[in-house]
């Protein structure tokens, strides 16, 4: 094996290659383009792995998700169960999460929307990019990924709308105590804050990057590709493979299992307006994940809807109908109709906990367009699962799974 070979892994959607390639040449390590559609790989030619960022599938679904079920990440976690380096970054690090590598319990983490705070309240969310200051954790983690020595912390891009690492207490605590909190945003300094702009996407910790337990594999959200401030990463990267550290503790984290929530039935609010918007053009996210279902043995069609709920106080906002309508605000015409699906025992509506569009829609219509009858809204998915064709009871459960994250957001049956 040539120890300076490192996989720089790709999937529909990934940028930053090339940048990839030229941190990787700076520190003496050979960059070589892996595809996800490749075959004939053998991996066991490779001393490591890079998965890079970009929106691997247009982020359908929630970022990383169906990149995370591809047949080459088993290989990968095959490889770095050998003790081999992997790497993701931004995108990357989405996938990482999605596909469980870092910890056995893979409800246990998520990465999800930005959110902005400033004396705990939201200022914003969604695509952000700047420059950080990250360092790393003082804790008993020696893997690929610690740069002992740094004296000072790093400054590096970011640029990403799902960032923020959300967890249970019991989870931060337990990654805390296996060093598992490697990457922190802080400031200039060293300081650690956790208002806006040092944590610059609401992460729980101010958490930047975590690894799993060996210390070998690390999911990290700014980008040292695209600086010579990060190449201190790939150096490490190069250091652990040529002294050929084996693996001194198990691979992934296994925490006590995180509790599935009991499914709920939704119901609207007593005094407001629910709209439910189908696209008029081809739907990719269905689509896509219709064939991440098919490859695991279940030819099913998927419907998805966008669900608004305006909540008001009093009956004000359902004679303001129309006036919503043509703010062009909820939906567009254009691309989008209202419609009232039939309701089936296979539709459930997926809906964010921390609804940060609801967030900003409320201000938008109250603000801006002067809609002082409304209290708050709450936006969701609702998805459709055509299973007149299939009698697996299974299916259903792994549907929900699928479209639906436990820490990030609520499904509630129809």
């Amino acid at each position: 094996m040539n120890h300076a070979r490192i996989a720089v892994v790709q999937f529909p959607g990934a940028n930053c290659e090339r940048e990839t390639h030229m941190a990787l040449k700076r520190v003496g390590l050979e960059g070589c383009d892996v595809y996800w559609n490749q075959t004939g790989i053998n991996f066991d030619h490779y001393a490591g792995f890079i998965i890079i960022g970009g929106f691997s599938y247009e982020d359908r679904g929630r970022a990383g998700l169906i990149a995370a079920q591809d047949t080459i990440m088993q290989k990968i976690k095959i490889q770095a169960a050998k003790g081999k380096p992997v790497l993701g970054i931004c995108n990357g690090a989405q996938i990482l999460i999605e596909s469980g590598m870092l910890i056995d319990d893979k409800h246990a983490i998520a990465l999800t929307d930005n959110m902005r705070l400033l004396k705990a309240k939201p200022l914003g969310n969604g695509y952000y990019n700047d420059w950080v200051y990250i360092k790393p954790e003082s804790n008993k983690n020696e893997g690929c990924f610690h740069p002992i020595n740094l004296k000072q912390p790093i400054y590096l891009p970011i640029a990403h709308a799902e960032g923020r690492f959300v967890m249970a207490k019991n989870t931060l605590d337990y990654l805390m105590t296996n060093g598992a909190t490697l990457w922190r945003y802080c400031d200039a300094s060293g300081k650690c804050d956790d208002a806006f702009p040092i944590n610059p996407n609401g992460s729980v910790y101010n958490l930047a990057g975590i690894t799993n337990a060996a210390g070998n594999i690390l999911a990290l959200m700014p980008h040292p590709e695209r600086t010579t401030n990060g190449d201190i990463l790939f150096s490490c990267m190069k250091d652990y493979i040529l002294a050929s550290k084996p693996c001194k503790k198990a691979t992934k984290l296994t925490p006590k299992p995180s509790i599935t929530p009991r499914m709920q039935h939704f119901s609207s609010a007593a005094h407001s307006l629910v709209f439910v918007i189908q696209s008029q053009i081809t739907d990719d996210a269905a689509i896509s994940l219709q064939k991440v279902l098919k490859s695991r043995g279940y030819e099913v069609p998927l419907t998805r809807y966008r669900f608004i709920e305006i909540v008001g106080q009093n009956d004000q906002i359902k004679q303001q109908y129309s006036e919503l309508c043509q703010t062009g605000e909820l939906y567009n015409p254009n691309k989008e109709t209202l419609v009232t699906p039939e309701l089936e025992d296979n539709m459930f509506l997926v809906r964010p906990n921390d609804d940060l569009k609801g967030l900003m829609l409320t201000r938008t219509l109250r603000d801006c367009y002067g809609f002082s009858g409304i209290d708050h809204i709450e936006t969701g998915l609702i998805w459709c699962v055509d299973t007149k064709d299939s009698k697996d009871p299974n299916l259903l459960p792994y549907c929900k799974t699928l479209l639906h994250h436990p820490l990030t957001s609520q499904c509630l049956l129809f």
